[in-house]
């Protein structure tokens, strides 16, 4: 299977969460939001 998932962006609304780490990597329920995303 091959897939693209798009995570760009700078996340500028949720600064200061994103000053240093890009959106898709945010915890979210102890996990990155990305592994939300594919799981």
């Amino acid at each position: 299977m091959q897939v693209v998932v798009m995570a760009g962006g700078e996340g500028t609304r949720l600064r200061p969460l994103t000053s240093n780490m890009p959106k898709p990597m945010l915890p979210v329920a102890n996990r990155p939001l990305m592994e939300h995303i594919i799981d």
